[in-house]
């Protein structure tokens, strides 16, 4: 009767172990274990209900009247309650230490007492145990998760390491702790990196919402708890934390129920850009499992998809990482207009500029690097220029160059190969090009200049300020006195004659071509 009552026993035990083994394999899982502080927070830490999932013997140890048996089925130990564990800080100043919270599988037998058993020759005494010899029978065969926390050696901060994981045991949780410390709170945890969670049902369905939370890192250390809460990464989970600060750095550093510190990255894998998310907004994130880092899924729109209107009535403005993306208007007599430094910006990111004071031409600087316009990107840019009465100007910043480039706006029109000039002081030689779209190089050009004539009735030979790339069409000049009769010619697409009937005459000359 015994082993009849046992066999069934057994046999469920057969089912249930092959069901699990075909649902999760034969590799030892865990689920649960979560880790939280105690409140208040104290050296001691709460290990929360769970689960380990491990293939054993069916019965490696005779239990009642049935014998061992060595087949294998994946079993389930089970923490029933939750655990506390207490760790104890380093006792020398500058040393800390990492400990780590482990897992095993322990079958273990209790409840023994002598059971009575029939006595099929006086039924109404019973035998006292087996064979009526007294000895004493286990009742309850457990199959359990057994916490052990191991603690690391004690070392001069920045030289610990975690200790190393004991036989029969899987790792859950590291936790680093320093001299002095006196709580332990979700920043000095972090999942192991070999710790086998693995997804169940709770976990899959919670990678398919939006998990939510409040930062409560520091600048560019991003620390969050969220709900639905979670027990491990997984690849894809969403999560909307709303950062307590601006990035500053471009490897900032996401984690989430303390299970790690991730960098985030830009949806192509590239580093961010200062500012690309900023505090108080609600930024969504994406964990990637291939590359164990977070996707910032909603970086901050600083491109005119994103571009507001703002206006500015003071005399001096220097803008900051707070106006870009935005149309900015100039309305009052303003002596200058400081850029934001280009490396404090995210590449692509944009101003644009539009005066509307009149008879107040605006100077635009950049307190660092340069700005691109037209032809001079080859030769480095500027690093100022006028905005006039109604113009516009369209900056895209350009950090990792630490350059702003004009490329957009009435003002890039002044500064293209079109309407390149160089006006020259009284008395000096100048240039003015003028577009034409029936001209092979898309302008005109408009040359002039002043010769001093020493010989009379002499042609003197004149470089021009810029050479003609395709035809010099005309030229003429003109005496400075009444008295004198002036005259010129063309010599080359670089060089014209210049002449005058008297001696030390000044002339002067203006010649036109393409």
């Amino acid at each position: 009767m015994v082993e009849d009552f046992l066999g069934l026993s057994k046999f469920a035990y057969y089912g249930l172990g092959h069901l699990v083994f075909s649902a999760i394999g034969q590799n030892t899982g865990v689920a649960g274990f979560a880790i939280s502080p105690t409140g208040p927070a104290s050296l001691t830490v709460n290990i929360g209900v769970g689960s380990i999932y491990s293939m054993q013997a069916v019965d490696a140890s005779a239990y009642s009247t049935l014998g061992t048996d060595a087949n294998n089925i994946m079993k389930q130990g089970i923490l029933a309650a939750p655990t506390a564990v207490t760790l104890t800080a380093p006792t020398t100043s500058g040393y800390s230490q990492y400990y780590l919270v482990q897992v095993a599988f322990n079958e273990a037998d209790t409840g023994a007492i002598v059971p009575p058993y029939v006595n099929a020759g006086n039924p109404a005494v019973p035998l006292n145990g087996v064979n009526n010899l007294g000895g004493s029978q286990y009742t309850v065969r457990q199959d359990q998760a057994v916490i052990a926390l191991k603690a690391g050696t004690a070392v001069a901060t920045g030289s610990e390491t975690v200790p190393t994981v004991d036989v029969g045991y899987v790792p859950l949780w590291v936790i680093h702790v320093t001299n002095g410390q006196t709580t332990i709170t979700s920043a000095n945890w972090y999942l192991h990196t070999s710790a086998p969670f693995f997804q169940n049902l709770e976990s899959l369905a919670a990678n398919s919402v939006i998990h939510y939370g409040v930062d409560a890192g520091t600048v560019n250390t991003l620390s969050a708890t969220v709900s639905p809460a979670i027990f491990s990464y997984a690849d894809g989970q969403i999560f909307e934390i709303r950062p307590a600060y601006a990035n500053t750095s471009t490897t900032p550093t996401l984690n989430v129920a303390g299970l790690g510190a991730k960098t985030i990255v830009k949806k192509d894998g590239r580093a961010l850009g200062p500012s690309d998310f900023v505090a108080s907004s609600m930024t969504i994130f994406a964990y990637s499992a291939a590359s164990d880092r977070f996707v910032l899924l909603t970086e901050r729109r600083t491109g005119r998809d994103s571009m507001t209107f703002q206006t500015y009535a003071t005399s001096s403005v220097t803008l900051t990482t707070a106006d870009l993306g935005k149309h900015t208007n100039f309305n009052a007599a303003s002596s200058g207009i400081t850029l934001p430094s280009p490396s404090s910006c995210p590449d692509g990111s944009i101003l644009f500029l539009h005066n509307t004071t009149p008879g107040n031409p605006i100077t635009v600087t950049t307190p660092a690097g340069d700005i691109t316009v037209g032809q001079n990107g080859a030769g480095g840019g500027i690093t100022t220029f006028k905005l006039c009465y109604l113009e516009t100007v369209e900056l895209t910043c350009f950090g990792s160059y630490n350059n702003w480039v004009v490329s957009g706006g009435s003002v890039q029109t002044r500064y293209t190969a079109q309407n390149l000039s160089s006006l020259g002081a009284t008395n000096s030689a100048g240039y003015k090009k003028l577009p034409d779209p029936t001209s092979p190089t898309g302008y005109m050009i408009f040359q002039w200049g002043y010769s001093s004539i020493s010989t009379g009735n002499t042609n003197l030979a004149v470089t021009l300020p810029v050479a003609f790339p395709n035809n010099l069409i005309g030229v003429m000049a003109s005496s400075v006195s009444v008295a004198n009769a002036a005259g010129a010619s063309s010599l080359s697409n670089t060089q014209i004659y210049v002449w005058a009937i008297n001696a030390t005459a000044a002339v002067y000359y203006l010649a036109w071509g393409y």
